[in-house]
Order: structure tokens, then C-alpha cells, then sequence
């Protein structure tokens, strides 16, 4: 049953599970953590990115269709 529940969750979260194992394993949990909060920013970030270019491309639609449609 725990294998099963393993598969439902993203393959980001099996990385950073994976990658804070290994760490403990090794006696330097301070890499883990590192780690989980290096791949949180690179989320965050890349989620930011993706939605300040969704706003900037709706807005440049829309004046481009604007000025379109009124010559």
C-alpha cells in the first residue's frame, strides 16, 4: 500500500524526499534541506515567470487586436 501512495505524488516530491534521505542517511541533513529549499525557489520562481508572461501577453493581445480593429 505505501508504494502505491508514492506514485500518486509528483515526481518533484519523490526528488526532494529521495534527496532528503540520502541526506540524513549521511549524517548532513543541512544538504537536504538545501536542497528542498533550492527546488521550492526554482518552483516559485518559474511559476512567477510563467504568470507575469501571461499578463504581459494578454495585455499586448489585446492592444494589438484593439488597434486592429479600429485603423
Amino acid at each position: 500500500m505505501p508504494t502505491m501512495f508514492l506514485w500518486r505524488v509528483s515526481y518533484r516530491a519523490r526528488l526532494t524526499l529521495f534527496a532528503m534521505v540520502y541526506a540524513l542517511a549521511n549524517g548532513v541533513p543541512a544538504a537536504g534541506v538545501a536542497f528542498a529549499a533550492a527546488m521550492l525557489l526554482g518552483v516559485a520562481l518559474t511559476l512567477c515567470v510563467v504568470a507575469l508572461l501571461t499578463i504581459f501577453a494578454r495585455e499586448w493581445c489585446v492592444r494589438s487586436w484593439t488597434r486592429m480593429a479600429h485603423p
